[in-house]
This record gives C-alpha cells, sequence and structure tokens, in this order.
C-alpha cells in the first residue's frame, strides 16, 4: 500500500492509460471478444484469494474473540487474553488490541492490491491481444502503414506501463519472494531441529 501512496503520480497514470484504452477496446464487438478471452480465470483468481483470506482471517481472529468470550460468559477470572500468533509478551491487552489491528487490515489490502495487480496484467495482455488481432487481420484495415504505426506505437505505451508496473509493484513483489524464502529457511530448520 505503500508503494502505491509514494507512487501515486505513476499510478494515476498507469490507471488512466490503461483503463482509457481498455474501455475503447471493449466498445468494439469484434476486438472485445478477443480481449475477453479468460477474462473467468481472472475473475476467478480474485475471488479465490478473497475467499482465502477471508477464511483465514477469521481463523486468526476468531478465535481469539471466541476464547475471551467463553471465559466471560464462564466467569472466568481473571480472563486470559490468549494470542493471535505464537508469541510470549507481558500486557496481554495491549498487545491483543495491536495484534487484532494488524490482522485486519491483512484482510483489506492483500487481496485488493493482488487484485489490483492481476487486472492492471490482464489489461496489459488484453491490448497485447488486441494488436496481434490487428497484425493477424491486416488486410481489413484499410492501410497497413497507418496499423503498423498503430502498433507500435501501442507497443512504446505498455512498455512505458511496464516500467510504471514495474516500479509501483516491484517493492511489494521483492519483498513477498524474500520474506516467503525466509519463512521457508526457518521452516525447514525447525523441522531439521524436531
Amino acid at each position: 500500500m505503500m508503494c502505491v501512496m509514494i507512487n501515486y503520480e505513476k499510478y494515476r497514470e498507469l490507471h488512466n492509460t490503461l483503463d482509457h484504452h481498455f474501455e475503447k477496446l471493449l466498445i468494439d464487438q469484434q476486438i472485445s471478444s478477443t480481449v475477453l478471452n479468460n477474462f473467468r480465470n481472472f475473475r476467478r483468481l480474485s475471488w479465490a484469494l478473497i475467499f482465502l483470506v477471508t477464511i483465514v482471517t477469521l481463523i486468526t481472529a476468531g478465535r481469539p474473540i471466541i476464547s475471551i468470550i467463553s471465559q466471560y460468559l464462564n466467569s472466568g477470572n481473571p480472563i486470559i487474553f490468549p494470542h493471535f500468533y505464537p508469541t510470549l509478551y507481558p500486557g496481554f491487552r495491549f498487545h491483543f488490541i495491536i495484534e487484532f489491528a494488524a490482522t485486519v487490515p491483512f484482510f483489506c489490502v492483500s487481496p485488493s492490491m493482488d487484485s489490483l495487480f492481476m487486472m492492471y496484467i490482464f489489461q496489459m495482455s488484453g491490448q497485447f491481444r488486441e494488436m496481434s488481432y490487428r497484425i493477424m487481420h491486416i488486410d481489413q484495415m484499410g492501410d497497413d502503414k497507418i496499423a503498423i504505426q498503430q502498433c507500435v506505437h501501442q507497443h512504446q505505451t505498455m512498455m512505458r506501463c511496464r516500467d510504471m508496473l514495474q516500479e509501483i509493484f516491484g517493492p511489494i513483489l521483492l519483498w513477498v519472494v524474500a520474506t516467503n524464502a525466509i519463512s521457508l529457511c526457518s521452516l525447514i530448520f525447525q523441522l531439521t531441529q524436531a
């Protein structure tokens, strides 16, 4: 989220460039069927991600909350605030609130940023499909030179969009890859110590 906020101007330019051209593509009936090919796959991936993140968040946040409610109903004194994550530190109520406040944004930010990235990739692939369609049906275009010039101009625009996409989402992807590598290494270390 910070990467998008820091690169907000580039994000707006990227969004306006891709969205404006994609809306024009959807108006043309011949090209829209080519562009929207495999759209269901992207939509299913987004819904699957939202569903899985919702389940993980509910399990992570729900387990301690259910425990607190159960203790309260059974007159447990003092109420023990269980941790969301396997950590040990004093000040249970304060840390419980911090862990809850850190878990809830995970539900909002993760699926939205991943779906946004997928949407931009889909829009870019749609434009590449349009260029492919134009080149394959160049004999129907009328003037070959104009069709080639349009494809070259559109390709240059796509390369500029690629650079903006890399600048905005590159640090996020690098962070995810590094975090996954560290997590895998620590899990392998824990397995070898058992």
